[in-house]
């Protein structure tokens, strides 16, 4: 009969195992990359890098005052190839928030590979606090200012084309539905029968016979 002293030992042992599987499904273990496979990671570190902070320095732009794009009611200026050019359009078109995230996370788990950086961006996100700003803030990149509005990304009306109409005037003749010109015209008067020469009834032919 065992002791509780061993079964103590043999259930922490357990638990013991147990954590370590856990945390080989969970966590990264370096020591799966080859030497080679981490000199490539390196240089597609630089690349998501570059990328976040490419993005991240548009993204701040887009949100100061000197963009100089038109607001999306000055509609002489925003009009460009059948397309709206504005400072709304550029915020609902270029922010991506999802791609920005993305982004981040994968320059934590780079870190993580390369350097064992331990990433407390994906799963140890503050409330309210996006996991990119983590992530970003663990590998040395440059966060966003600020959260988006939702003012800040408004839709663009859609526009229709205005059909001018001319005015209905004394000068201007009414104009039918191709846009020509409507002829006004009076019924003119029914003629009375000419009684000097009166309609005859013609007369019945016969049939011909041998």
């Amino acid at each position: 009969m065992s002791s509780p002293t061993a079964e103590r030992q043999a259930t922490d042992s357990g638990v013991s195992e147990a954590n370590r599987i856990h945390r080989r499904h969970t966590e990264i273990n370096r020591e799966d990359f080859s030497r080679p496979e981490v000199d490539k990671l390196r240089e597609t570190r630089e690349h998501f890098r570059a990328a976040f902070t490419a993005m991240a320095d548009l993204y701040n732009h887009l949100e100061s005052d000197q963009t100089g794009l038109p607001d999306v009611r000055d509609s002489s200026k925003t009009r460009h190839a059948g397309h709206t050019f504005s400072l709304q359009d550029a915020r609902r078109e270029m922010i991506n928030e999802w791609m920005t995230a993305a982004l981040g996370r994968y320059c934590g788990f780079l870190d993580a590979v390369i350097d064992g950086v331990k990433d407390e961006g994906v799963g140890g996100a503050k409330e309210n606090e996006p996991a990119s700003a983590t992530s970003a803030a663990s590998s040395g990149l440059p966060p966003l200012k600020k959260r988006l509005s939702h003012t800040s990304l408004v839709s663009t009306p859609n526009r229709k084309p205005q059909v001018t109409t001319p005015t209905q005037g004394a000068d201007v003749p009414p104009l039918d539905l191709c846009g020509t010109p409507k002829e006004t015209r009076q019924s003119s008067p029914a003629k009375a029968p000419n009684l000097d020469f009166p309609l005859q009834t013609p007369p019945r032919m016969q049939p011909f016979s041998l």
